[in-house]
């Protein structure tokens, strides 16, 4: 339940900070890690994007590896690894809105 938490924590509640561009750009920030008892904990995250995929590190945890798309503002993000109990091949689309130097991402249709 904690690791299904935290997959989603990654893709629904990050609020990151970095440059206005996502491919090979690193951005940093805090995300609310859903627990067990519904409350949420202030976790520190490090968001990698490359080309097409994304790494994922969230502090005290291991990271989860994505690949991403990108169309309009909706970005499409399947895991490729990780420890969050979502399979292999898991997607989610969330909506990406970049406002001066922050990353926002909202409103996950999620396939976990």
């Amino acid at each position: 339940m904690r690791m299904k938490c935290l997959f989603t924590a990654i893709i629904c509640l990050l609020v990151v900070t970095g440059k206005a561009q996502l491919a090979n750009t690193t951005w940093t920030g805090t995300g609310d890690l859903l627990m067990e008892d519904h409350s949420l904990k202030p976790v520190k995250t490090t968001s990698i994007f490359g080309k097409d995929t994304l790494r994922v590190l969230i502090e005290g945890y291991g990271p989860e590896i994505l690949t991403y798309t990108i169309k309009d503002d909706i970005i499409t993000m399947t895991k490729v690894s990780g420890g969050s109990p979502c399979e292999i091949g898991t997607w989610v689309k969330e909506k990406c809105q970049i406002k001066g130097e922050k990353i926002f991402f909202s409103g996950a249709e999620s396939h976990c």
